[in-house]
This record gives structure tokens, C-alpha cells and sequence, in this order.
């Protein structure tokens, strides 16, 4: 199957095999959006307008804060904090509505949660077309709880029965793999805390706790 501009970066992730491919698909997703924004795109009238209803969760905040090009991140919190401030002149029930829409909201992570939907919808076509990208499929380390999850859960309504009963035992297989060297790994690292094993030498399991924090979610 020819790559194309849709598989192009799946394929990227899943080539990596490096820790869960979804993760570093989003990472790569994300800082293009950190870059459009402080670029660009935040003189655009549209742009401006979503960010200003939207805003920004406090972890992108941060982000473009270490990105240290604070004229465009001043200027989209001028006009947003403009917004916010139009807001409180308005009644008590719209006020409350327009506050609790904002609560959770943020302009990046719309935005990464759009592409990575059709990447959801592009990553089972490739599976259903294409035997080495399901041979990079059941080649991986394994994947991020939450992306597996989705994974597992979308393939039900994506795949025909026999292509997803062969992508969850790929997807299963390689997760039981990837949680017993991690098991193995932190049993050897809380083991190296007992006083019987002073002075023994540290393996490769030193970071251990910080991989099992990737397993389980954290994005680095």
C-alpha cells in the first residue's frame, strides 16, 4: 500500500519503537500546534477568536511559557483575558455558562484531539490494507494505558471480526510482554534497597518507577 500524507506520520510513530507510538504521534502533533501558534497563526482573526473562547489548559500554557517567545503568548493573552473580562458584564446564568464552558477547555488540545481522530480512522485502514504496517503493529514495546485502551475499545467498530480479533491479540501480546519486563524490572529495583544487596550493582532497571509512569500515562 502507497504511503500518503495521511499514513506518512503513523507509520513514523509505529517505525520508532521506542515506547507507545500514539504517545510520540501526539508529542509530534503537539509541538507542530505549539509552533503554529506562537507563529503565524496567531495573527489569524480566526485563530484569535477560538483562543480567546478556548484558551489554554495549564499544561500548554507552561509549554509555550518554556518556549520563551513571549510577545505572540502576550498578545493571545491580552485579547483572552479581554474576553474573560467582556464576560463578567454579562447576567448571572450566561456569565456561569460562558465561565463553566471555559473551565476545562483549551485551543491546543482541540486541535490535537481532531487530527488524532482521523489518525484513529487512518491507523485502522493502514491495519485492514497493509500487511507490514500489522507486522509493526505486533512488533511494538508496548503502549501508554490510555492509548491502548482506545486502541482495544475503537477496533471493535473499525475492524472487520477476523482483522480484529488478530489486531487485539497483537495489541495483548504485546502489552503482557511489555508489563512483565517492567515487572521484572522494579522487582529488581525495590530489591536493591534490602540491606542484603549493599554495594550490589545497579542494572539497566535504575529508572524503572520513571518507565512505569510512562506505561501508565506521563507524557516527558
Amino acid at each position: 500500500m502507497a504511503e500518503t500524507i495521511y499514513t506518512i506520520p503513523i507509520n513514523e510513530a509505529f517505525d520508532k519503537k521506542e515506547g507507545c507510538p500514539l504517545c510520540a504521534l501526539t508529542e509530534t502533533l503537539e509541538q507542530n500546534e505549539l509552533t503554529l501558534i506562537l507563529g503565524a497563526s496567531m495573527m489569524e482573526p480566526d485563530v484569535r477568536i477560538a483562543t480567546n473562547r478556548l484558551g489554554f489548559c495549564p499544561d500548554h500554557l507552561e509549554k509555550m511559557l518554556d518556549a520563551k517567545k513571549k510577545l505572540p503568548l502576550a498578545l493571545m493573552l491580552q485579547s483572552r483575558l479581554q474576553e474573560l473580562r467582556g464576560w463578567l458584564d454579562e447576567s448571572d446564568s450566561k456569565k456561569e455558562r460562558l465561565f463553566a464552558a471555559t473551565a476545562d477547555s483549551c485551543y491546543i488540545c482541540a486541535r490535537i484531539e481532531r487530527y488524532l481522530s482521523g489518525m484513529y480512522e487512518n491507523l485502522f485502514w493502514l491495519y485492514s490494507g497493509d500487511e507490514a504496517f500489522r507486522e509493526k503493529v505486533a512488533a511494538q514495546k508496548g503502549y501508554c494505558l490510555k492509548h491502548f485502551s482506545v486502541l482495544y475499545t475503537m477496533s471493535e467498530k473499525r475492524l472487520k471480526s477476523k482483522e480484529r480479533d488478530r489486531f487485539r491479540k497483537a495489541l495483548t501480546a504485546t502489552q503482557k510482554a511489555y508489563y512483565d519486563g517492567l515487572a521484572k524490572d522494579v522487582d529488581s529495583f525495590t530489591a536493591m534497597f534490602d540491606y542484603r544487596n549493599a554495594g550490589a550493582e545497579w542494572g539497566d532497571f535504575r529508572d524503572a518507577p520513571e518507565r512505569i509512569c510512562e506505561a501508565l500515562g506521563l507524557r516527558r
